[in-house]
């Protein structure tokens, strides 16, 4: 399974860094002061180098379209994987979805 997700979670990992870094272009360009940088009010593309953008935008729009691209090549059925209630992982997992506070309260014994 690793070896079948290992390359999915490779492209994701790029595009995810390329929209990041994208993100950060537009917002630091946009941003008066530091206090900006968590989402300014107005963005403008008079503030940026559109050539700078554009290179920013094309490589994402690139990683994005290798993302699908490796997405549709694989076998649909790696990721359909079918969880055993019986399981004990998945009880846990279960229990911290449902209610977190109470199934990690350390005075219950496990």
């Amino acid at each position: 399974m690793q070896h079948e997700v290992g390359p999915l979670l490779d492209k994701f990992d790029e595009c995810s860094f390329a929209c990041a870094r994208l993100k950060k272009y537009v917002t630091v360009w946009n941003s008066k002061s530091i206090e900006d940088l968590s989402g300014p009010a107005f963005l403008d593309f008079k503030k940026m180098d559109f050539a700078e953008f554009e290179q920013l935008s094309s490589e994402f729009n690139s990683k994005l379209r290798e993302m699908k691209a490796t997405l549709l090549s694989r076998d649909r059925d790696i990721l359909n994987k079918s969880i055993d209630p019986n399981d004990p992982t998945a009880k846990m997992f279960s229990r911290l979805l449902v209610m977190p506070s109470s199934s990690l309260n350390m005075e219950q014994g496990a």
